[in-house]
């Protein structure tokens, strides 16, 4: 998994510079032979979002979009949750594939307007960590014609305990349960817009199912030659 054009600072800082001008997020790349999904100049593979939802605790006007996973893995970034009590969050899972801990970060959270401080954690009854996203100077325009200033929080997994090599395949996300949550110090909850692991795995059961069709596939062409 690689995220393109983005500058040697930010690899090795883990901060996007702040540009001038925010620049629209153009038409995403989809073509359907190809495995890369494009955000503006971040690059995930089709597999990286969350695709199941286990649980949630946000009531009905915490959501814009057609349902919660639509709004956090919808790669157009059109749509949004705001969990806007200090303890709301959604538990997401990946059945595809799983989020792997390497070197750098492993995740990326998508987040809209003032960057607001985000709480990460593998489960309920964890305390986690918080991340703050940092604007990365594009907007992202929704489907009612208004447009959102787009930041990004970047997540390593070690920071939440995990070994390196080790999977995860559900994460907690919020509110932080501070009422210092944003850049401001202000009282306010994040509008989540995205979640897309930047190091995942096939899961072993995908990988079996993808051997299967590969040995049927010879069989095949082993019987009619």
């Amino acid at each position: 998994m690689q995220l393109r054009q983005i500058s040697l600072a930010l690899m090795t800082t883990g901060c996007l510079a702040i540009q001038a001008h925010a620049i629209p997020l153009g038409p995403l790349s989809q073509d359907p032979y190809s495995s890369q999904i494009d955000i503006g100049n971040f690059e995930f593979d089709k597999s990286a979002f969350p695709d199941v939802l286990v649980s949630h605790t946000l009531e009905q006007n915490d959501l814009q979009g057609s349902s919660v996973l639509r709004a956090l893995n919808d790669d157009k970034l059109t749509s949004y949750i705001d969990p806007d009590f200090f303890d709301d969050y959604v538990i997401l899972r990946f059945t595809d594939n799983a989020i792997r801990n390497e070197a750098g970060y492993d995740l990326a959270i998508f987040e809209l307007w003032t960057p607001e401080a985000i709480r990460i954690s593998l489960s309920s009854d964890q305390s986690g960590i918080n991340v703050m996203p940092i604007y990365t100077g594009y907007i992202t325009t929704f489907n009612n014609g208004g447009t959102g200033e787009v930041n990004i929080a970047w997540v390593d997994l070690s920071d939440l305990g995990i070994a390196d090599g080790g999977l995860v395949h559900e994460l907690l996300i919020g509110a932080t349960g501070s009422e210092e949550t944003d850049v401001n110090n202000a009282v306010s909850s994040p509008e989540i817009a995205g979640v897309a692991a930047i190091h995942n795995v096939p899961e072993p059961g995908t990988l079996a199912l993808f051997g299967l069709g590969l040995g049927s596939l010879l069989l095949g062409r082993k019987y009619w030659h």
